[in-house]
C-alpha cells in the first residue's frame, strides 16, 4: 500500500490562510506585497487578523491562527520560528517603516532617535503540527520572500 504525499499547487488552490500581525506588519510588510501572492495564488485567501486582542497561544493552538508575524521573545516549545528580517532602525515610538509609509502617503515629517537602538527580529511563528504541510512551507515561503524587499527599503 502507497502512501502518497500531501501535494499543494497554489496556482489552483482555494486554502485560507490566517495571519495574526500588528499595524506595522500589515501595513509596510503585507499589504504592498500582496500582489507576490496574487501573482501565484490568485485563489489563495489570506485574512489578516489584529494580534493586540487575542490569547495569539490559544488561537494558534486551536488551529485559528496559521501564522503569527511580530517580535516573539518567548514562545512555546510546540511552536516553530523562522526569521523574517532583523533591522536596528525601528524606532521607539513607531517602526521607522510605518513611519516613513505614513510619511509617504500623509503630511508628517519623521526624526531620527538621538540614541542608538538595538536590532528587532520580526519572526513567523507557527504549530509544530503544521510543518510537513506543503501549503504552509509555501506560505512561510512567501512571507519571508516578501520581507526581502522591506529590508532594502527600511534602511
Amino acid at each position: 500500500m502507497a502512501v502518497e504525499l500531501p501535494h499543494f499547487d497554489p496556482k489552483t488552490s482555494t486554502k485560507q490562510f490566517t495571519l495574526a500581525a500588528n499595524d506595522f506588519t500589515t501595513m509596510v510588510l503585507c499589504a504592498p506585497r500582496l500582489k507576490l501572492l496574487e501573482a501565484s495564488a490568485p485563489s489563495v485567501d489570506l485574512t489578516i487578523k489584529p494580534v493586540t486582542r487575542i490569547d495569539l497561544a490559544e488561537q494558534i493552538d486551536l488551529g485559528r491562527i496559521d501564522v503569527a508575524i511580530g517580535v516573539f521573545s518567548a514562545h512555546p516549545r510546540r511552536f516553530k520560528t523562522a526569521l523574517m528580517f532583523e533591522d536596528t532602525g525601528l524606532a521607539a515610538i513607531v517602526p521607522r517603516p510605518l513611519a516613513k509609509a505614513f510619511e509617504r502617503r500623509y503630511a508628517i515629517r519623521t526624526h531620527e532617535l538621538p540614541y542608538a537602538t538595538t536590532p528587532v527580529e520580526i519572526r513567523l511563528l507557527w504549530h509544530e503540527r503544521v510543518d510537513d504541510e506543503p501549503s504552509h512551507a509555501w506560505l512561510h515561503d512567501i512571507l519571508r520572500r516578501s520581507a526581502e524587499s522591506p529590508r532594502h527599503e527600511i534602511g
